[in-house]
């Protein structure tokens, strides 16, 4: 095969000696986003586009409960963290796993011992001001929007080196996700573009692209494309649009008409046409004035009958009620909370609010988190050595404070703990005090020597023991 071709079969020998294990395995899982081959598409079509105009900005009932979560997604601030302890970290993460009420207060106690917040870091100030055109709470409240309604939501970064794909980042920028595309190059993203724009490529190491889980084959790009919540919603979103459209339109009729006749039999020769026409015109006036408060007078005998249906006899009503539950139910947040459940909003209002926040916010909040942790922290913390992480603080949740009483029982059944963690706890910062951070023992137990009590098997200290013997 001549220099080229021995070359070749070295090269491709070294390759293989040098390629981990997991290639061979994942190889024919790979092929299935090769189908594509080298080209640039469009995977956020126009249905997407419906969803935000439709669905967020059309919709009272999808823009009351997505405006709740996003604020509430947008209220915990990300901190930046060094880990203490690696097992006490890993202890900490699965305590906000599917989180319950006890799994909180063990969460919120081990987050002391597994991290320590770091004040000043400028990785902190990128998290604090993304960039120069958006707040904190604006960037959060967007990119949780975007990923419910569109299904994806994108982070682009820019770094300070010379070449933009090495370094730090420095600034962060959320486009609108309808609008970004992708360029593929077999199986991965090589570049993204906005079709507002589409002459600029941005490096897809400058991009954090989250999404939602796509079990669809119908959209092109599909291991690439997020699936909107309100894939599953549209059915309802109509609905519930029809449900507004044909109320209106019967308020706009006036709803149930009254139908006005004189009673008998008339004979059909009597009077002419104008006559007739005449006291028609006549009684259609007085009937316009008796609609706005005036008197309708007949010198003739009449009765009436309703005719058509009014919104609750259509259960217009009722029906739009479920279909607000369903939406509640599609974001996980209960009904209640809104004033559109079976009981009333305020009749267990912690409880609603703390169920929306642990089964809708934190699950969205931690995939959040672990995309940063994947994308921007390793620009500051490239070899992990620093043991640099992002998180949050529960406390920035009023809804998961517990109460006083219940934390302090809680607190109490932890041995061990110091009287700074007790301080932080309830919210009173740490103290300076060289005792602070000792250990505190309950003085609730003790030894037996210290009480003179040994046993109960007859030894000494023991005050029975001397009445079993003289019985």
């Amino acid at each position: 095969m001549g220099f080229l071709g021995d070359f070749y079969n070295k090269n491709i020998k070294l390759k293989r000696q040098n390629a981990p294990s997991v290639v061979g395995v994942s190889q024919p899982l790979r092929m299935q986003f090769r189908f594509m081959g080298v080209n640039q598409f469009v995977w956020n079509t126009v249905t997407t586009d419906d969803f935000v105009e439709n669905g967020f900005l059309g919709n009272g009932v999808v823009f009351t409960v997505q405006d709740w979560k996003s604020q509430k997604c947008a209220t915990a601030r990300p901190l930046v963290y060094q880990k203490r302890d690696e097992k006490s970290y890993r202890q900490y993460k699965s305590f906000l796993t599917n989180p319950t009420k006890d799994s909180f207060l063990r969460a919120r106690d081990i987050q002391f011992k597994a991290l320590e917040e770091i004040s000043g870091h400028e990785m902190q100030n990128v998290l604090d001001n993304p960039n120069p055109f958006m707040t904190r709470f604006e960037f959060e409240y967007g990119l949780t929007a975007y990923l419910d309604l569109t299904g994806d939501g994108y982070i682009f970064g820019a770094r300070d080196s010379i070449d933009g794909t090495t370094g730090k980042i420095r600034e962060m920028y959320l486009p609108q996700a309808q609008d970004v595309a992708g360029v593929m190059n077999g199986y991965e993203i090589t570049k993204y573009y906005l079709q507002s724009n589409p002459g600029t490529y941005i490096d897809a190491r400058n991009v954090c692209h989250l999404r939602n889980f796509n079990p669809t084959r119908r959209i092109i790009g599909q291991y690439h494309k997020g699936l909107s919540r309100l894939h599953a919603l549209s059915p309802l979103v109509d609905s519930y649009r029809e449900n507004i459209t044909a109320e209106a339109s019967i308020y706009a009729d006036k709803g149930v008409r009254t139908m006005v006749f004189p009673k008998g039999q008339m004979d059909p020769n009597e009077g002419s046409i104008e006559q007739k026409q005449s006291m028609r015109d006549l009684f259609n006036q007085q009937l316009k004035e008796s609609s706005a408060g005036g008197i309708i007078t007949s010198s003739v005998e009449v009765g009436s009958i309703n005719l058509g249906f009014n919104p609750k006899d259509l259960g217009l009503v009722e029906s739009r009620q479920d279909i607000k539950i369903d939406i509640c139910a599609a974001y996980h947040i209960p009904p209640e909370l809104f004033g559109w459940g079976a009981h009333s909003a305020y009749e267990n209002l912690p409880t609603n609010r703390k169920i929306a926040i642990t089964d809708a916010v934190l699950p969205e909040y931690e995939k959040r988190i672990n995309k940063y942790n994947q994308w921007l922290t390793p620009s500051y913390d490239p070899d992990g050595k620093q043991g640099l992480v992002i998180g949050y603080n529960l406390d920035d949740f009023n809804e998961l404070q517990p109460d006083r009483n219940e934390l302090a029982t809680w607190m109490e059944r932890v041995p061990g703990l110091t009287a700074n963690q007790w301080l932080e706890a309830f919210g009173y910062g740490a103290g300076n005090d060289e005792n602070a951070n000792k250990m505190l023992i309950s003085t609730k137990f003790k030894l037996l020597e210290q009480i003179g009590v040994e046993s109960f098997e007859g030894r000494p200290g023991n005050p029975f023991e001397n009445e079993d013997e003289n019985g």
